[in-house]
């Protein structure tokens, strides 16, 4: 799973690498050295007894990228007012939807290793909110990507 999550980091870099100005550049070269060093810890960490503990701490990064990046690119567009009606944006649907699936997923991804231990909750009933988060997070990018090439 540490080799999705790498993917994961990869692909949402690339998109925010191509999506934000170059004065933000410094900032996203940063973040990826912060995230290589990291994922290279937790692959030395690494076992099953703390796997969850890894790919929570992994993930929380990831989200932390996707805020900053998100919140970069927000103060990018309001500032030149450059697109008219955002919805419309297929870069702003992308956006929108790495914000709603990493916003309800972080909790769970910080308390995983706690639900899975914990006999008393039933870690397949908050493992849902992840498959709802995922589920609505993929329909956000095929309309994006579906309006991306409609132009």
């Amino acid at each position: 799973f540490l080799i999705y999550l790498l993917i994961e980091f990869l692909s949402v870099y690339y998109f925010f690498y191509k999506t934000l100005k170059q004065n933000r550049l410094k900032l996203l070269y940063f973040f990826l050295i912060l995230f290589t060093c990291l994922f290279i810890f937790s692959l030395l960490y690494w076992s099953k007894s703390n796997s969850l503990i890894t790919q929570g701490i992994n993930s929380v990064f990831i989200t932390v990228f996707v805020f900053v990046s998100t919140f970069l690119w927000f103060k990018d567009v309001f500032g030149d007012l450059e697109i008219p009606v955002l919805w419309r944006n297929p870069k702003f649907q992308f956006i929108a939807g790495f914000l709603l699936y990493y916003s309800s997923t972080l909790f769970l991804y910080i308390s995983s290793n706690f639900i899975f231990e914990n006999k008393n909750l039933i870690f397949s009933d908050y493992w849902f909110l992840n498959i709802l988060a995922t589920f609505i997070f993929r329909m956000i990018l095929i309309l994006a990507t579906w309006n991306q090439l409609r132009k």
